[in-house]
């Protein structure tokens, strides 16, 4: 997948039920364009289309707007447009992370009120601001195999620890 650029504003249909502007930066006189990840597209998509209703989102963020945006990572995913943070209306956030999962989408937030989704490559499930770590949220595409091995190494890393000796 590539990153495309949209000016900021633009009407352009980028998916069946996106328009480029839906993912611009929120901020006022900060910035002009909006990269926008054609996988980050093609996840929300699919979600759209499963719930069958509107996605309300924020995406892109402009460095300027994420320093001033509360709770924001420095070097935040948003910043490069890989990153959404996004409601329905009439779904609960642990069925959308759930849901998200099982579309293989690696990098999922889950907050009191919206879900966070983003392109990473690698797993990173977390809920709250905090970022406590999550396994799962309960929908592991069914081709994923789990093995006890990798919940193990999974829970290491979580807690920093080892676990029962096992290394």
């Amino acid at each position: 997948m590539a990153i495309q650029t949209y000016k900021k504003g633009d009407e352009q249909k980028i998916a069946a039920n996106f328009r480029a502007r839906e993912f611009d930066c929120q901020g006022t006189g900060c910035c002009a364009e909006t990269p926008v990840d054609e996988k980050l597209v093609q996840y929300l998509q699919q979600i759209r289309d499963h719930y069958g209703k509107p996605v309300y989102l924020t995406a892109y963020r402009c460095k300027t707007h994420n320093a001033r945006t509360p709770n924001a990572a420095p070097n935040s995913r948003h910043i490069y447009g890989q990153a959404a943070d996004f409601h329905i209306d009439g779904v609960a956030p642990a069925e959308i992370a759930k849901y998200a999962e099982s579309i293989g989408v690696k990098g999922i937030g889950l907050y009191d009120t919206f879900v966070h989704i983003d392109t990473r490559e690698n797993k990173s499930f977390w809920y709250s601001h905090a970022q406590v770590h999550r396994v799962t949220f309960g929908g592991a595409p069914a081709a994923e195999q789990y093995s006890l091995e990798q919940f193990v190494r999974d829970v290491q890393a979580a807690c920093g620890a080892v676990v029962d000796g096992i290394a």
